[in-house]
């Protein structure tokens, strides 16, 4: 079971085997492509092509209670021929008819590199996910601090040997090697690694419970494990 989450231009990846959790960083996703088992990515998966389609956002912000802000909206896919901020605002405008946010746009080069990986490689089974939902499910009601604090991972930390202590070793191993703006993002995979897990062990769900396709052909969805 394996947690990927996007961190400054590169990806951490957590990988849950026999219990134990090994996190470690890659450039990119090819060392996962003989991979057979869940893969939960915290990255956009089918970029929206027009007004019409549907992405999960909106169902996921009624979700998150208290932390809708957490979610963005999704950059439109002929956005991935832009060449600045300017460019795509305009581009997304026109399509999507809202603005697209700089968070977005600066996340473009990741979408394009977790949305080729995944078309590139059909048979592997990866889905979209949000650690956020994750660690909402987990606690039964939404956290009380931001993951870029001090308490907030903590909070996060305790939340996750609180419900598989056997992950501690990966997790300390894992926070001494990276520096602490790796931290949060090294939490984010290991919640999706077990996220993973837990729709191994439970079953999962999509939101929404009747996803659309991108012209890609590429589910817009996010997956969670069943409560």
């Amino acid at each position: 079971m394996i947690g990927v989450d996007g961190c400054q231009g590169e990806v951490m990846i957590a990988k849950i085997v026999d219990n134990h959790v090994k996190i470690g960083l890659s450039p990119d996703l090819e060392c996962l492509k003989d991979e057979m088992g869940l893969i939960l990515m915290d990255i956009p998966l089918g970029c929206p092509s027009s007004s019409n389609d549907l992405r999960p956002e909106p169902q996921l912000r009624q979700l998150m209670k208290g932390k809708a802000s957490s979610v963005f909206n999704v950059p439109a896919l002929q956005t991935w021929e832009a060449h600045s901020y300017d460019e795509a605002n305009q581009m997304h405008r026109t399509i999507m008819n809202k603005g697209l946010s700089r968070q977005s746009y600066h996340l473009l080069p990741l979408i394009k590199l977790a949305n080729t990986f995944i078309l590139n490689y059909p048979n592997l089974n990866v889905h979209e996910s949000f650690p956020e939902l994750v660690f909402q499910r987990l606690n039964q009601h939404p956290l009380n601090s931001s993951k870029h604090t001090i308490e907030g991972r903590k909070e996060r930390y305790d939340l996750l040997l609180h419900h598989a202590p056997s992950l501690e070793s990966g997790l300390v191993t894992a926070q001494k090697r990276f520096p602490i703006k790796y931290h949060s993002d090294i939490l984010d995979a290991c919640a999706l690694a077990y996220g993973a897990y837990l729709i191994h062990q439970r079953g999962g769900e999509n939101v929404p419970r009747h996803p659309m396709k991108n012209s890609q052909g590429i589910e817009m969805k996010v997956m969670i494990f069943k409560e």
